[in-house]
């Protein structure tokens, strides 16, 4: 959907880095990150286990703040979420454990909303977070950061600048 976008294929700059793009799953890592980098010609983003189970976490709450529930009360959940969350590596994973144990805490005809749209709706934010971030790596190599000597993609204060073009690209 990224490299899909209006913003990058009416571009002739980004178009061709674009093509040269490699996804590498790092799934093993639990770091939460994302990074992109020049490699043998073309890029890489890897993406690290521990995104999707923290963007899993974000997706919680916003959905819950979405259907209605309380801040206070979504706060209370925050640290569930995160114990819950703990060893999970894949959305469905962590869908099925937060769901599972959800019953007990959420009152869904409460916020009037079914366990299976709420489940979809969570879906759908965690996808939209993930995306966000997969582009904002994206925004690294059009904008041309990796091919910088300077760049390192393991430190992210590394160019403030650069992660806020980066940022600005994703949007």
């Amino acid at each position: 959907a990224c490299a899909n976008s209006k913003y990058v294929v009416n571009n002739t700059a980004y178009r061709p880095k674009v093509n040269k793009i490699t996804f590498v799953p790092d799934m093993d890592d639990r770091t939460i990150n994302a990074y992109a980098n020049a490699a043998g010609g073309g890029y890489t983003i890897t993406v690290l286990g521990g995104l999707v189970g923290w963007e899993g976490q974000f997706g919680f709450i916003k959905t819950l703040l979405d259907v209605g529930m309380p801040l206070e009360t979504v706060l209370r959940l925050v640290s569930w979420t995160r114990i819950a969350c703990e060893t999970k590596d894949t959305l469905n994973d962590i869908t099925n454990v937060m769901l599972s144990e959800l019953g007990k805490k959420i009152n869904f005809a409460k916020y009037q909303v079914e366990s299976s749209a709420f489940r979809e709706r969570w879906r759908s934010n965690v996808l939209d977070i993930v995306q966000a971030c997969i582009a904002h790596e994206m925004g690294h190599i059009c904008l041309g950061h990796c091919d910088d000597a300077g760049y390192d993609p393991t430190i992210m204060s590394s160019n403030r600048n650069m992660e806020r073009q980066a940022d600005s690209f994703s949007c």
